[in-house]
């Protein structure tokens, strides 16, 4: 029953948007919706908490506590970034920056977008997860070039590019994966509760190769270091909401994916091999975004390169494993989700008040504009 509604809904809503005049109105049961999806998450934490298994139609889809809490955390930053956005929308349709017609569009993507997102949680074959993580890049690449200009359109383009290459590596990562597990495994599936009663009798040689494949190609779609590039462009040109989405939920949606390679990986050679993985890259990712960070004048730049550096954290958590590392690690991506798409949402009130997103010329926002300033306490 949870599923219907976790899925079922924003696809209703997608729908739905398509057939709805005015953009505003729609917004408000939009946001409705999300809440109920957030009420419904809740409810699925809490009974996996208690022991209690939900009810699963398929062998196709799996939810265990990770999954939970995951949907919890997409939920939650939708139903906070769909209630911003109603003013927000609203706000450009009255300015003329964008028609009704492609308000109405903006919703039908965000719906969209959020499905993908709650679908990878929940599917339990690893190459269904493959391909919607690739839909939510071409969805969401959407949402970045949204208005159309130049450098948005740039900044989609790039981020398609950069991601696909990353998503390609993954793909290889996961047929790798395939090979050893029907060859040693006796099986011939990709489901991941398959694979993780046989994942002992793998391959050790193959599936490490395997692992690094999956772990630089979704660490692309993470906003790992090297492979952040895309992520500073697309954060500081996409919709505010949008923004938040993609640096609260998006970046996390790819991470859950490798902690899922990473369950199967460990049990057939020592942890100490993704582990140490983990930490280089997370150190990398902390030591070229705090460089960069420095250096920014634009704030959803700086705010983009920040989120680059809080999944470099989130990586070395894992990597000092543990249940204090591994603890900590989704701690920090569920502080991290909220905190930043707060700071998001606050810096979308802040451009839009100073008409720049040059932190030189923007001053005294306690004083101008208190309202949106409030987002950044929580930061």
């Amino acid at each position: 029953m949870e599923l219907f509604f976790i899925l079922g809904i924003p696809l209703c809503l997608a729908i739905a948007s398509l057939l709805v005049r005015r953009s505003s109105v729609f917004g408000i049961f939009n946001a409705l919706g999300y809440l109920v999806i957030l009420c419904v998450s809740l409810r699925l934490s809490f009974d996996i908490t208690k022991g209690v298994t939900p009810f699963i139609p398929s062998t196709f889809f799996h939810i265990d506590a990770l999954s939970a809490y995951f949907i919890l955390l997409i939920a939650l930053i939708n139903f906070i970034s769909s209630i911003y956005s109603i003013g927000y929308i609203a706000s450009d349709v009255k300015e003329g920056a964008i028609s009704e017609r492609k308000a109405s569009g903006y919703w039908t993507l965000y719906n969209l977008f959020a499905f993908t997102m709650f679908f990878v949680t929940v599917v339990n074959n690893l190459g269904v997860m493959w391909v919607s993580i690739e839909m939510t890049t071409l969805i969401s690449a959407f949402l970045v070039g949204f208005y159309n200009t130049k450098k948005s359109i740039e900044a989609a383009w790039k981020y398609i590019i950069i991601c696909s290459a990353g998503i390609v590596l993954a793909f290889l990562g996961t047929i790798l994966l395939y090979y050893t597990v029907s060859r040693h495994g006796g099986i011939n599936s990709l489901n991941w509760t398959e694979i993780v009663s046989v994942a002992r009798n793998l391959d050790p040689r193959v599936t490490k190769i395997a692992f690094l494949f999956i772990l630089v190609g979704y660490g692309t779609k993470a906003g790992l270091a090297p492979m952040h590039t895309w992520l500073p462009d697309a954060h500081s040109q996409a919709l505010s909401p949008v923004s938040a989405l993609l640096s609260g939920v998006l970046l996390k949606t790819a991470f859950y994916a490798i902690i899922r390679f990473t369950i199967i990986v460990n049990k057939c050679v020592p942890s100490h091999y993704t582990q140490n993985l983990f930490i280089f890259f997370g150190i990398i990712s902390l030591g070229i975004a705090a460089g960069f960070i420095l250096v920014q004048k634009d704030i959803k730049r700086l705010l983009a390169y920040s989120s680059v550096e809080h999944i470099g954290i989130i990586s070395i958590g894992l990597g000092f494993g543990g249940i204090l590392g591994i603890y900590g690690a989704l701690f920090h991506a569920f502080n991290h989700a909220v905190t930043k798409a707060l700071m998001f949402l606050g810096a979308g009130s802040t451009v839009r008040k100073y008409k720049t997103s040059n932190m030189h010329l923007i001053k005294g926002v306690i004083n101008v504009m208190w309202q949106g300033h409030r987002h950044f306490q929580f930061f």
